[in-house]
């Protein structure tokens, strides 16, 4: 099955979110123990800093594309069908970041479509892959480029009572307050249940938490924390 045909289902809803339909960003899943995809991510990766969004791993999002540097990273990126990596910007009103205006650890990324907009911003499709952290910035022209590490994420043995035990609460806490929530759509309840995997789900929630970006940013960075300190009492999921 090519890549273009296995996606298509599973981002169907995405015209939704860009038109304003829902918030729900939806997600691949997989095995707990792989990643979205059969993928060996290179030493060194194009950057692409963001500012106003955090992707996580599995889940999938529309961004605006529009600074020049940045639309010269995603036509490299198209015509290479290659890797790129996702940074958040410290401060969104900086024009130009440099490496020290953006997050250290990140999202690798692959383009699943790009469409041209009329006001000649481009809106790309980014599907997170893994999470990676920089360690050094390369070059600045025509892009960012920067060596980076795979990060993953910590979790118990699959027959860890207590761990899983957890996960069922949140994703019973997540149900109940989209059932009482008149502003989530329904469809999110649906996606919970159908999530498969421990890491899909709590990326999921974490994807869709009404935060601040920062916020977002210390969920995508904790490796141990992420899922007691997203539902913690007070914190609405979506």
């Amino acid at each position: 099955m090519s890549r273009k045909t296995k996606y298509q289902d599973e981002f169907a809803g995405i015209t939704d979110i860009m038109e304003g339909g829902h918030q729900v960003i939806p997600i691949i899943t997989g095995e707990d123990d792989n990643l979205p995809e059969d993928v060996d991510l290179p030493d060194v990766l194009p950057i692409l800093s963001l500012r106003s969004s955090v992707l996580f791993p599995g889940s999938i999002t529309p961004i605006t594309v529009g600074r020049e540097k940045s639309m010269k990273l995603v036509r490299s990126i198209e015509a290479s069908s290659s890797v790129l990596g996702t940074l958040l910007q410290k401060e969104a009103d900086i024009d130009q970041p440099g490496p020290d205006d953006m997050f250290k650890v990140g999202t690798a990324a692959r383009i699943l479509k790009i469409l041209e907009m009329p006001n000649g911003n481009l809106t790309v499709i980014l599907h997170g892959i893994r999470k990676i952290e920089v360690n050094e910035f390369l070059s600045s022209e025509p892009f960012f480029t920067a060596r980076v590490t795979p990060l993953r994420d910590t979790s118990p043995e699959g027959g860890n009572l207590e761990f899983n035990a957890l996960v069922d609460s949140i994703r019973d806490i997540a149900i109940n307050i989209i059932n009482i929530s008149p502003n989530i759509p329904k469809e999110a309840s649906f996606a919970i249940k159908n999530i498969d995997n421990n890491r899909g789900l709590i990326n999921f929630i974490c994807s869709n938490l009404d935060l601040s970006d920062s916020d977002r940013q210390h969920l995508l960075e904790a490796p141990h924390r992420r899922m007691v300190w997203s539902m913690r009492p007070g914190m609405a999921p979506m």
